[in-house]
């Protein structure tokens, strides 16, 4: 999603030109439904576009964060993300089971970038092995959705295997 550039997000027509970025429009949009009375201002527009691009503009990244404006201001969450993306992780057994899936398949390709990198410092080797797991993975999901797979559990049995062991 296209993110506000850090060289005066806000001028020189305010709150307003932020709208044409996706990213802050999907912001205030997840935010009003958090919080009825939320709306760009002069006051939080240039924290809100810092917050979208320090989220790199991912959509679930900007959803999460919205979710915490029931208890914390949007610089708030900006300094809080300083502190790494614990922030948005948080919940527990109570965040939804789609939250606790990404978490867990980013937790997993974090693992497997570090353990190719240590491996293979050359550039071309990572991309080579990435393009081979992206194919991989690729064929595995729509083997399983072919044979009727749940499209939630495509994760479990593409990284851990079937029966959730890898």
């Amino acid at each position: 999603m296209s993110v506000p550039s850090e060289a005066g997000p806000c001028a020189p027509g305010g709150p307003g030109d932020l709208s044409r970025y996706e990213a802050v429009r999907l912001f205030a949009d997840r935010a009003a439904a958090v919080l009825p009375e939320f709306v760009i201002d002069n006051g939080n527009g240039p924290v809100v576009a810092a917050l979208c691009r320090r989220l790199d503009g991912i959509p679930l990244a900007i959803e999460l964060a919205t979710g915490r404006l029931r208890s914390l201001s949007p610089g708030q969450i900006l300094a809080r993300l300083d502190s790494g993306f614990e922030l948005l992780s948080g919940g527990g057994p109570a965040q939804p089971p789609r939250h606790r899936a990404l978490e867990g398949t980013l937790e997993w390709s974090y693992e497997q970038i570090v353990e190719i990198l240590t491996f293979h410092p050359e550039p071309r080797d990572v991309r080579r092995w990435i393009g081979t797991q992206v194919r991989e993975a690729s064929h595995a999901a729509r083997q399983f959705l072919s044979r009727g797979g749940n499209p939630h559990e495509v994760h479990s049995t593409v990284v851990e295997g079937p029966g959730g062991n890898s």
